[in-house]
């Protein structure tokens, strides 16, 4: 009788542990790629620049540990209450610095982006929101 117990018991407590396993464990909506996400009640514009980060840089997001010109840039429209997203962003692999600049307010982050498969790029995804207040905060999917 105890015996079925136990069994039973670890057999509910494996199947509780896997019950997560089909979701993914970041919120990817856009592989190697920008989400935009707009809490405001009016269409507001991102500026988005990015900048690579060699190697030899120190793995900070200072301004000065980045090359000088972006190697990708664009403004982004982003509609009221809404969320925008472009998976074309990125071409290439590698380590960059990202600065999203609204209005007055700019925030940076850093993003490593892999080699994908079928020669595109990917991993983790940077989201780039506009809260209520004037501000823009961003954040990417690195860590589990």
């Amino acid at each position: 009788m105890q015996r079925r117990r136990l069994l039973g018991g670890v057999g509910t407590g494996t199947l509780a542990a896997l019950a997560g396993c089909g979701r993914a464990i970041r919120p990817n909506d856009v592989s190697g790629g920008i989400k935009f996400v707009n809490d405001r009640a009016d269409e507001e514009a991102v500026t988005l620049r990015a900048f690579r980060l060699t190697d030899r840089t120190p793995d900070d997001t200072t301004p000065t540990a980045v090359d000088r010109e972006p190697v990708a840039s664009g403004l982004f429209r982003v509609p009221g209450r809404a969320s925008v997203t472009n998976d074309s962003f990125f071409t290439e692999a590698g380590t960059y610095l990202v600065a999203a600049s609204n209005r007055d307010a700019t925030a940076r982050a850093r993003i490593k982006l892999f080699a994908t498969l079928d020669g595109g790029v990917g991993s983790d995804t940077v989201i780039v929101r506009l809260p209520e207040v004037d501000d823009v905060r961003i954040r990417v999917t690195d860590v589990d």
